[in-house]
């Protein structure tokens, strides 16, 4: 299954290539002709290419790991705690006698993590970049021979680390409430 969801991944990341090229390519045309726009976005083009060839992995996971770090010195861990209280309180109001607990307890507990954890990556970082601007961390990291692609996909990496580290709690978690409940 990890073959055929590498290639649906793969067609889906082509198609928004393909869209987003199209769609910047029109938009050119309607600024600058069409003699112009073919022009811009080829330099566009290889512009992408050559700074994917340059992309350092070294550094994007540099990058990741003190968004993670970051992350966890904004106190991302309060929201497990409040996926704990959730738990507690909803120990309180689920029926376990009910016509199918398993199915009851299953959805409340997917629902809240994956709400929980989507607002929680959501507002991480949404409020990173401005957090550190004010702090003086991106002014430091821009002085390096970092590029800004290496930037975001450190930025994107760190943050998924934190999303699904707090899923994998979160999944032991409520996989203990499950089993206790039922």
């Amino acid at each position: 299954w990890i073959g055929w969801a590498a290639a649906q991944w793969a067609i889906v990341v082509a198609c928004i290539a393909g869209v987003a090229i199209a769609l910047g390519f029109v938009v050119s045309v309607l600024r600058h002709g069409p003699t112009a726009a073919l022009t811009i976005t080829g330099k566009a083009l290889a512009g992408g290419v050559a700074d994917l060839m340059w992309l350092s992995p070294r550094r994007v996971w540099a990058l990741a790991w003190l968004a993670v770090k970051e992350s966890i010195r904004r106190r991302v861990l309060i929201g497990f705690l409040i996926f704990v209280l959730v738990l507690l309180i909803a120990s309180l109001f689920l029926d376990p006698n009910s016509v199918d607990p398993g199915r009851l307890y299953m959805s409340f507990v997917l629902t809240a993590s994956s709400y929980l954890v989507l607002l929680l990556v959501l507002f991480l970082s949404v409020f990173s970049i401005p957090a550190d601007i004010r702090s003086r961390t991106l002014h430091t990291i821009v002085t390096k021979p970092v590029r800004p692609s290496e930037i975001v996909l450190g930025r994107i990496l760190g943050f998924t680390l934190v999303g699904t580290g707090l899923l994998v709690v979160m999944g032991a978690m409520s996989y203990v409430f499950v089993v206790r409940g039922l």
